[in-house]
């Protein structure tokens, strides 16, 4: 069966995809086929997301068994929630699992988009905590993309295929070794590992049919066409030095968005949201008609092997997050 040009999620936002993310528990439970998808394929272009359907990205602990421990899930939440009156909160909602959307395939993931078509895509990450509720988790980088601390593996944004649901390689931004830890969230104990420091988050355009993913290797902002070729980046804030590891927190690049007509990319920097640093903020780029970026060219420090150009000087600051209260 071939896919449409372009498959229409009513309800849908633009990246067409309900997403949420560090859900432990969505990925604990069930398993099935594509031949026994727990829901109808999407009427128009038969993609295993249709209206409702939530894609969910979360972590994965020591205790599950083997075979339940997923990083990536599609939930049914159509009835969720009743028409009125009290959420029941007990429901379980029908859930499917590629066998490829296991751990060890894909590893930790945490952005999701998706495009036109119905194809999700995830970018690997490092964005979770050594534990939960005291178990140890699973952190690694997945087989599909080149290993557990594979230097590729912590650079690729997967693609799941929109009938199969297949995870794959749609592109890898690059990556450095250096030497970081996964703090405990609760009782549990650090884990230590020596690899890259994965991908922060990725939206989908569809007005340009283009995708921007951040990385925390180097805090910029990358821009793919619709095959995964890298096409520009650009380096907001303080500019890469070019070493080995993530910016600092308050030039890190988290949450993306564009707006509808593709003519401007909202970023998010991560910080710590405590009153001893500056506060995370959010900040806009100006895109051209054709996608790409605003600004000047800085190729000072590409990565090797670079053939595109690097972007810096005209983001726009548009809020300062107040910092959190602090418990005694």
């Amino acid at each position: 069966m071939n896919s449409p040009s372009t498959c229409r999620l009513p309800g849908w936002s633009r990246q067409g995809a309900l997403w949420a993310a560090l859900c432990l528990w969505c990925c604990q439970l069930g398993f099935s086929q594509p031949d026994s998808l727990p829901w109808p394929p999407d009427p128009e272009c038969g993609s295993i997301v249709t209206t409702g359907i939530a894609a969910v990205t979360c972590g994965t602990i020591e205790t599950l068994p083997v075979d339940e421990r997923f990083t990536f899930g599609l939930i049914d939440i159509n009835g969720a929630l009743p028409a009125a009156g009290r959420i029941d909160v007990t429901a379980s909602q029908a859930m499917y699992h590629h066998p490829s959307w296991h751990v060890d395939s894909i590893g930790n993931v945490f952005g999701i988009t998706m495009d036109r078509s119905g194809n999700t895509y995830l970018a690997a990450s490092s964005n979770y905590g050594a534990d939960y509720l005291a178990v140890a988790a699973i952190l690694r980088y997945g087989e599909i993309g080149g290993g557990a601390e594979d230097l590729a593996a912590a650079g690729t944004v997967y693609r799941i295929d929109g009938l199969t649901g297949q995870a794959s390689v749609f592109a890898v931004l690059p990556q450095q070794e250096f030497s970081f830890t996964h703090p405990a969230c609760e009782t549990g104990v650090p884990i230590d590992r020596v690899t890259g420091p994965g991908l922060g988050n990725i939206v989908y355009s569809e007005t340009t049919d283009q995708f921007y993913v951040s990385n925390f290797e180097d805090g910029r902002i990358y821009r793919l066409d619709a095959a995964g070729n890298i096409l520009d980046s650009y380096d907001p804030l303080q500019y890469d030095n070019g070493d080995p590891g993530t910016p600092e927190l308050l030039d890190l690049v988290y949450g993306l968005d564009v707006t509808d007509d593709g003519g401007h990319l909202f970023f998010g920097t991560a910080g710590t949201g405590l009153d001893s640093i500056p506060q995370p903020a959010i900040y806009s780029i100006a895109l051209n008609t054709d996608g790409s970026f605003n600004g000047t060219i800085n190729d000072s420090t590409l990565p090797v092997g670079a053939t595109w150009n690097n972007w810096v000087g005209l983001q726009q600051l548009h809020y300062v997050l107040p910092p959190l209260e602090q418990s005694s």
